[in-house]
């Protein structure tokens, strides 16, 4: 059985949407793009990005942004990588199970932690993003809050871990992978901004999916 990623002594207890105890959802969609791309550019001579650097970056108890992020490499050039769908797929799906056990911290197991995205890649996606990512930051904000928060966030939670599950036979849909990847980015910002109207919005297009995909195989 593979080593486990190293986790701290804490590990249970509510799972926390981020860092900040303010609760001030501004500028978070875009911090995690420029989180990526720094992490992309301080390790340019190196030439890879470990999937654990990426962790370790964003925070392994901030599991919204960590839902977030792997929805986010999904809907941009990186998808098309082989094996990049179903990769993605499985890390979301850890996340989800994980905030809804309660975690406080996340666990990987070391062989996906030593996975390696290219880091010329990754700063090249974190570019293609910026640009929508921020202009999403103005648009969304803490609204419709219960939706987002209490029991009624385990519906949206739910949604996104039914995706990832599937997203491994994604694969061999043609642009599915980038559906399923913009369907979990709406939910996961929904709930790491707390935005019941965003949740809404990723929930009506993960109910449309597979109209989407079948779209695309037409």
């Amino acid at each position: 059985m593979p080593a486990p990623f190293p986790q701290p002594p804490e590990e249970r207890g509510p799972p926390r949407a981020d860092a900040d105890p303010t609760g001030d959802a501004r500028g978070k969609l875009s911090r995690v793009v420029a989180q990526i791309g720094e992490l992309a550019q301080e390790r340019a001579e190196d030439g890879e990005v470990t999937l654990a650097a990426l962790v370790e970056r964003l925070g392994r108890d901030s599991f919204f942004a960590l839902l977030l992020f792997p929805a986010l490499i999904l809907v941009s050039p990186l998808s098309a990588l082989p094996g990049m769908t179903s990769l993605m797929g499985i890390f979301i799906a850890l996340v989800a199970v994980q905030i809804l056990a309660g975690r406080r911290t996340l666990w990987l197991p070391r062989w996906m932690g030593d996975r390696r995205i290219a880091a010329k890649r990754l700063a090249a996606a974190s570019a293609y993003l910026s640009g929508p990512v921020a202009r999403a930051d103005r648009w969304f904000r803490p609204r419709l809050r219960a939706l987002a928060e209490g029991p009624l966030a385990t519906l949206p939670l739910g949604m996104v871990l039914v995706i990832a599950l599937c997203m491994p036979l994604m694969e061999f849909v043609p642009m599915s992978g980038s559906l399923a990847g913009l369907a979990i980015s709406f939910l996961a910002a929904g709930l790491l901004m707390r935005d019941g109207l965003l949740l809404t919005l990723g929930g009506a297009v993960s109910l449309g999916l597979p109209t989407l995909a079948w779209a695309a195989l037409s």
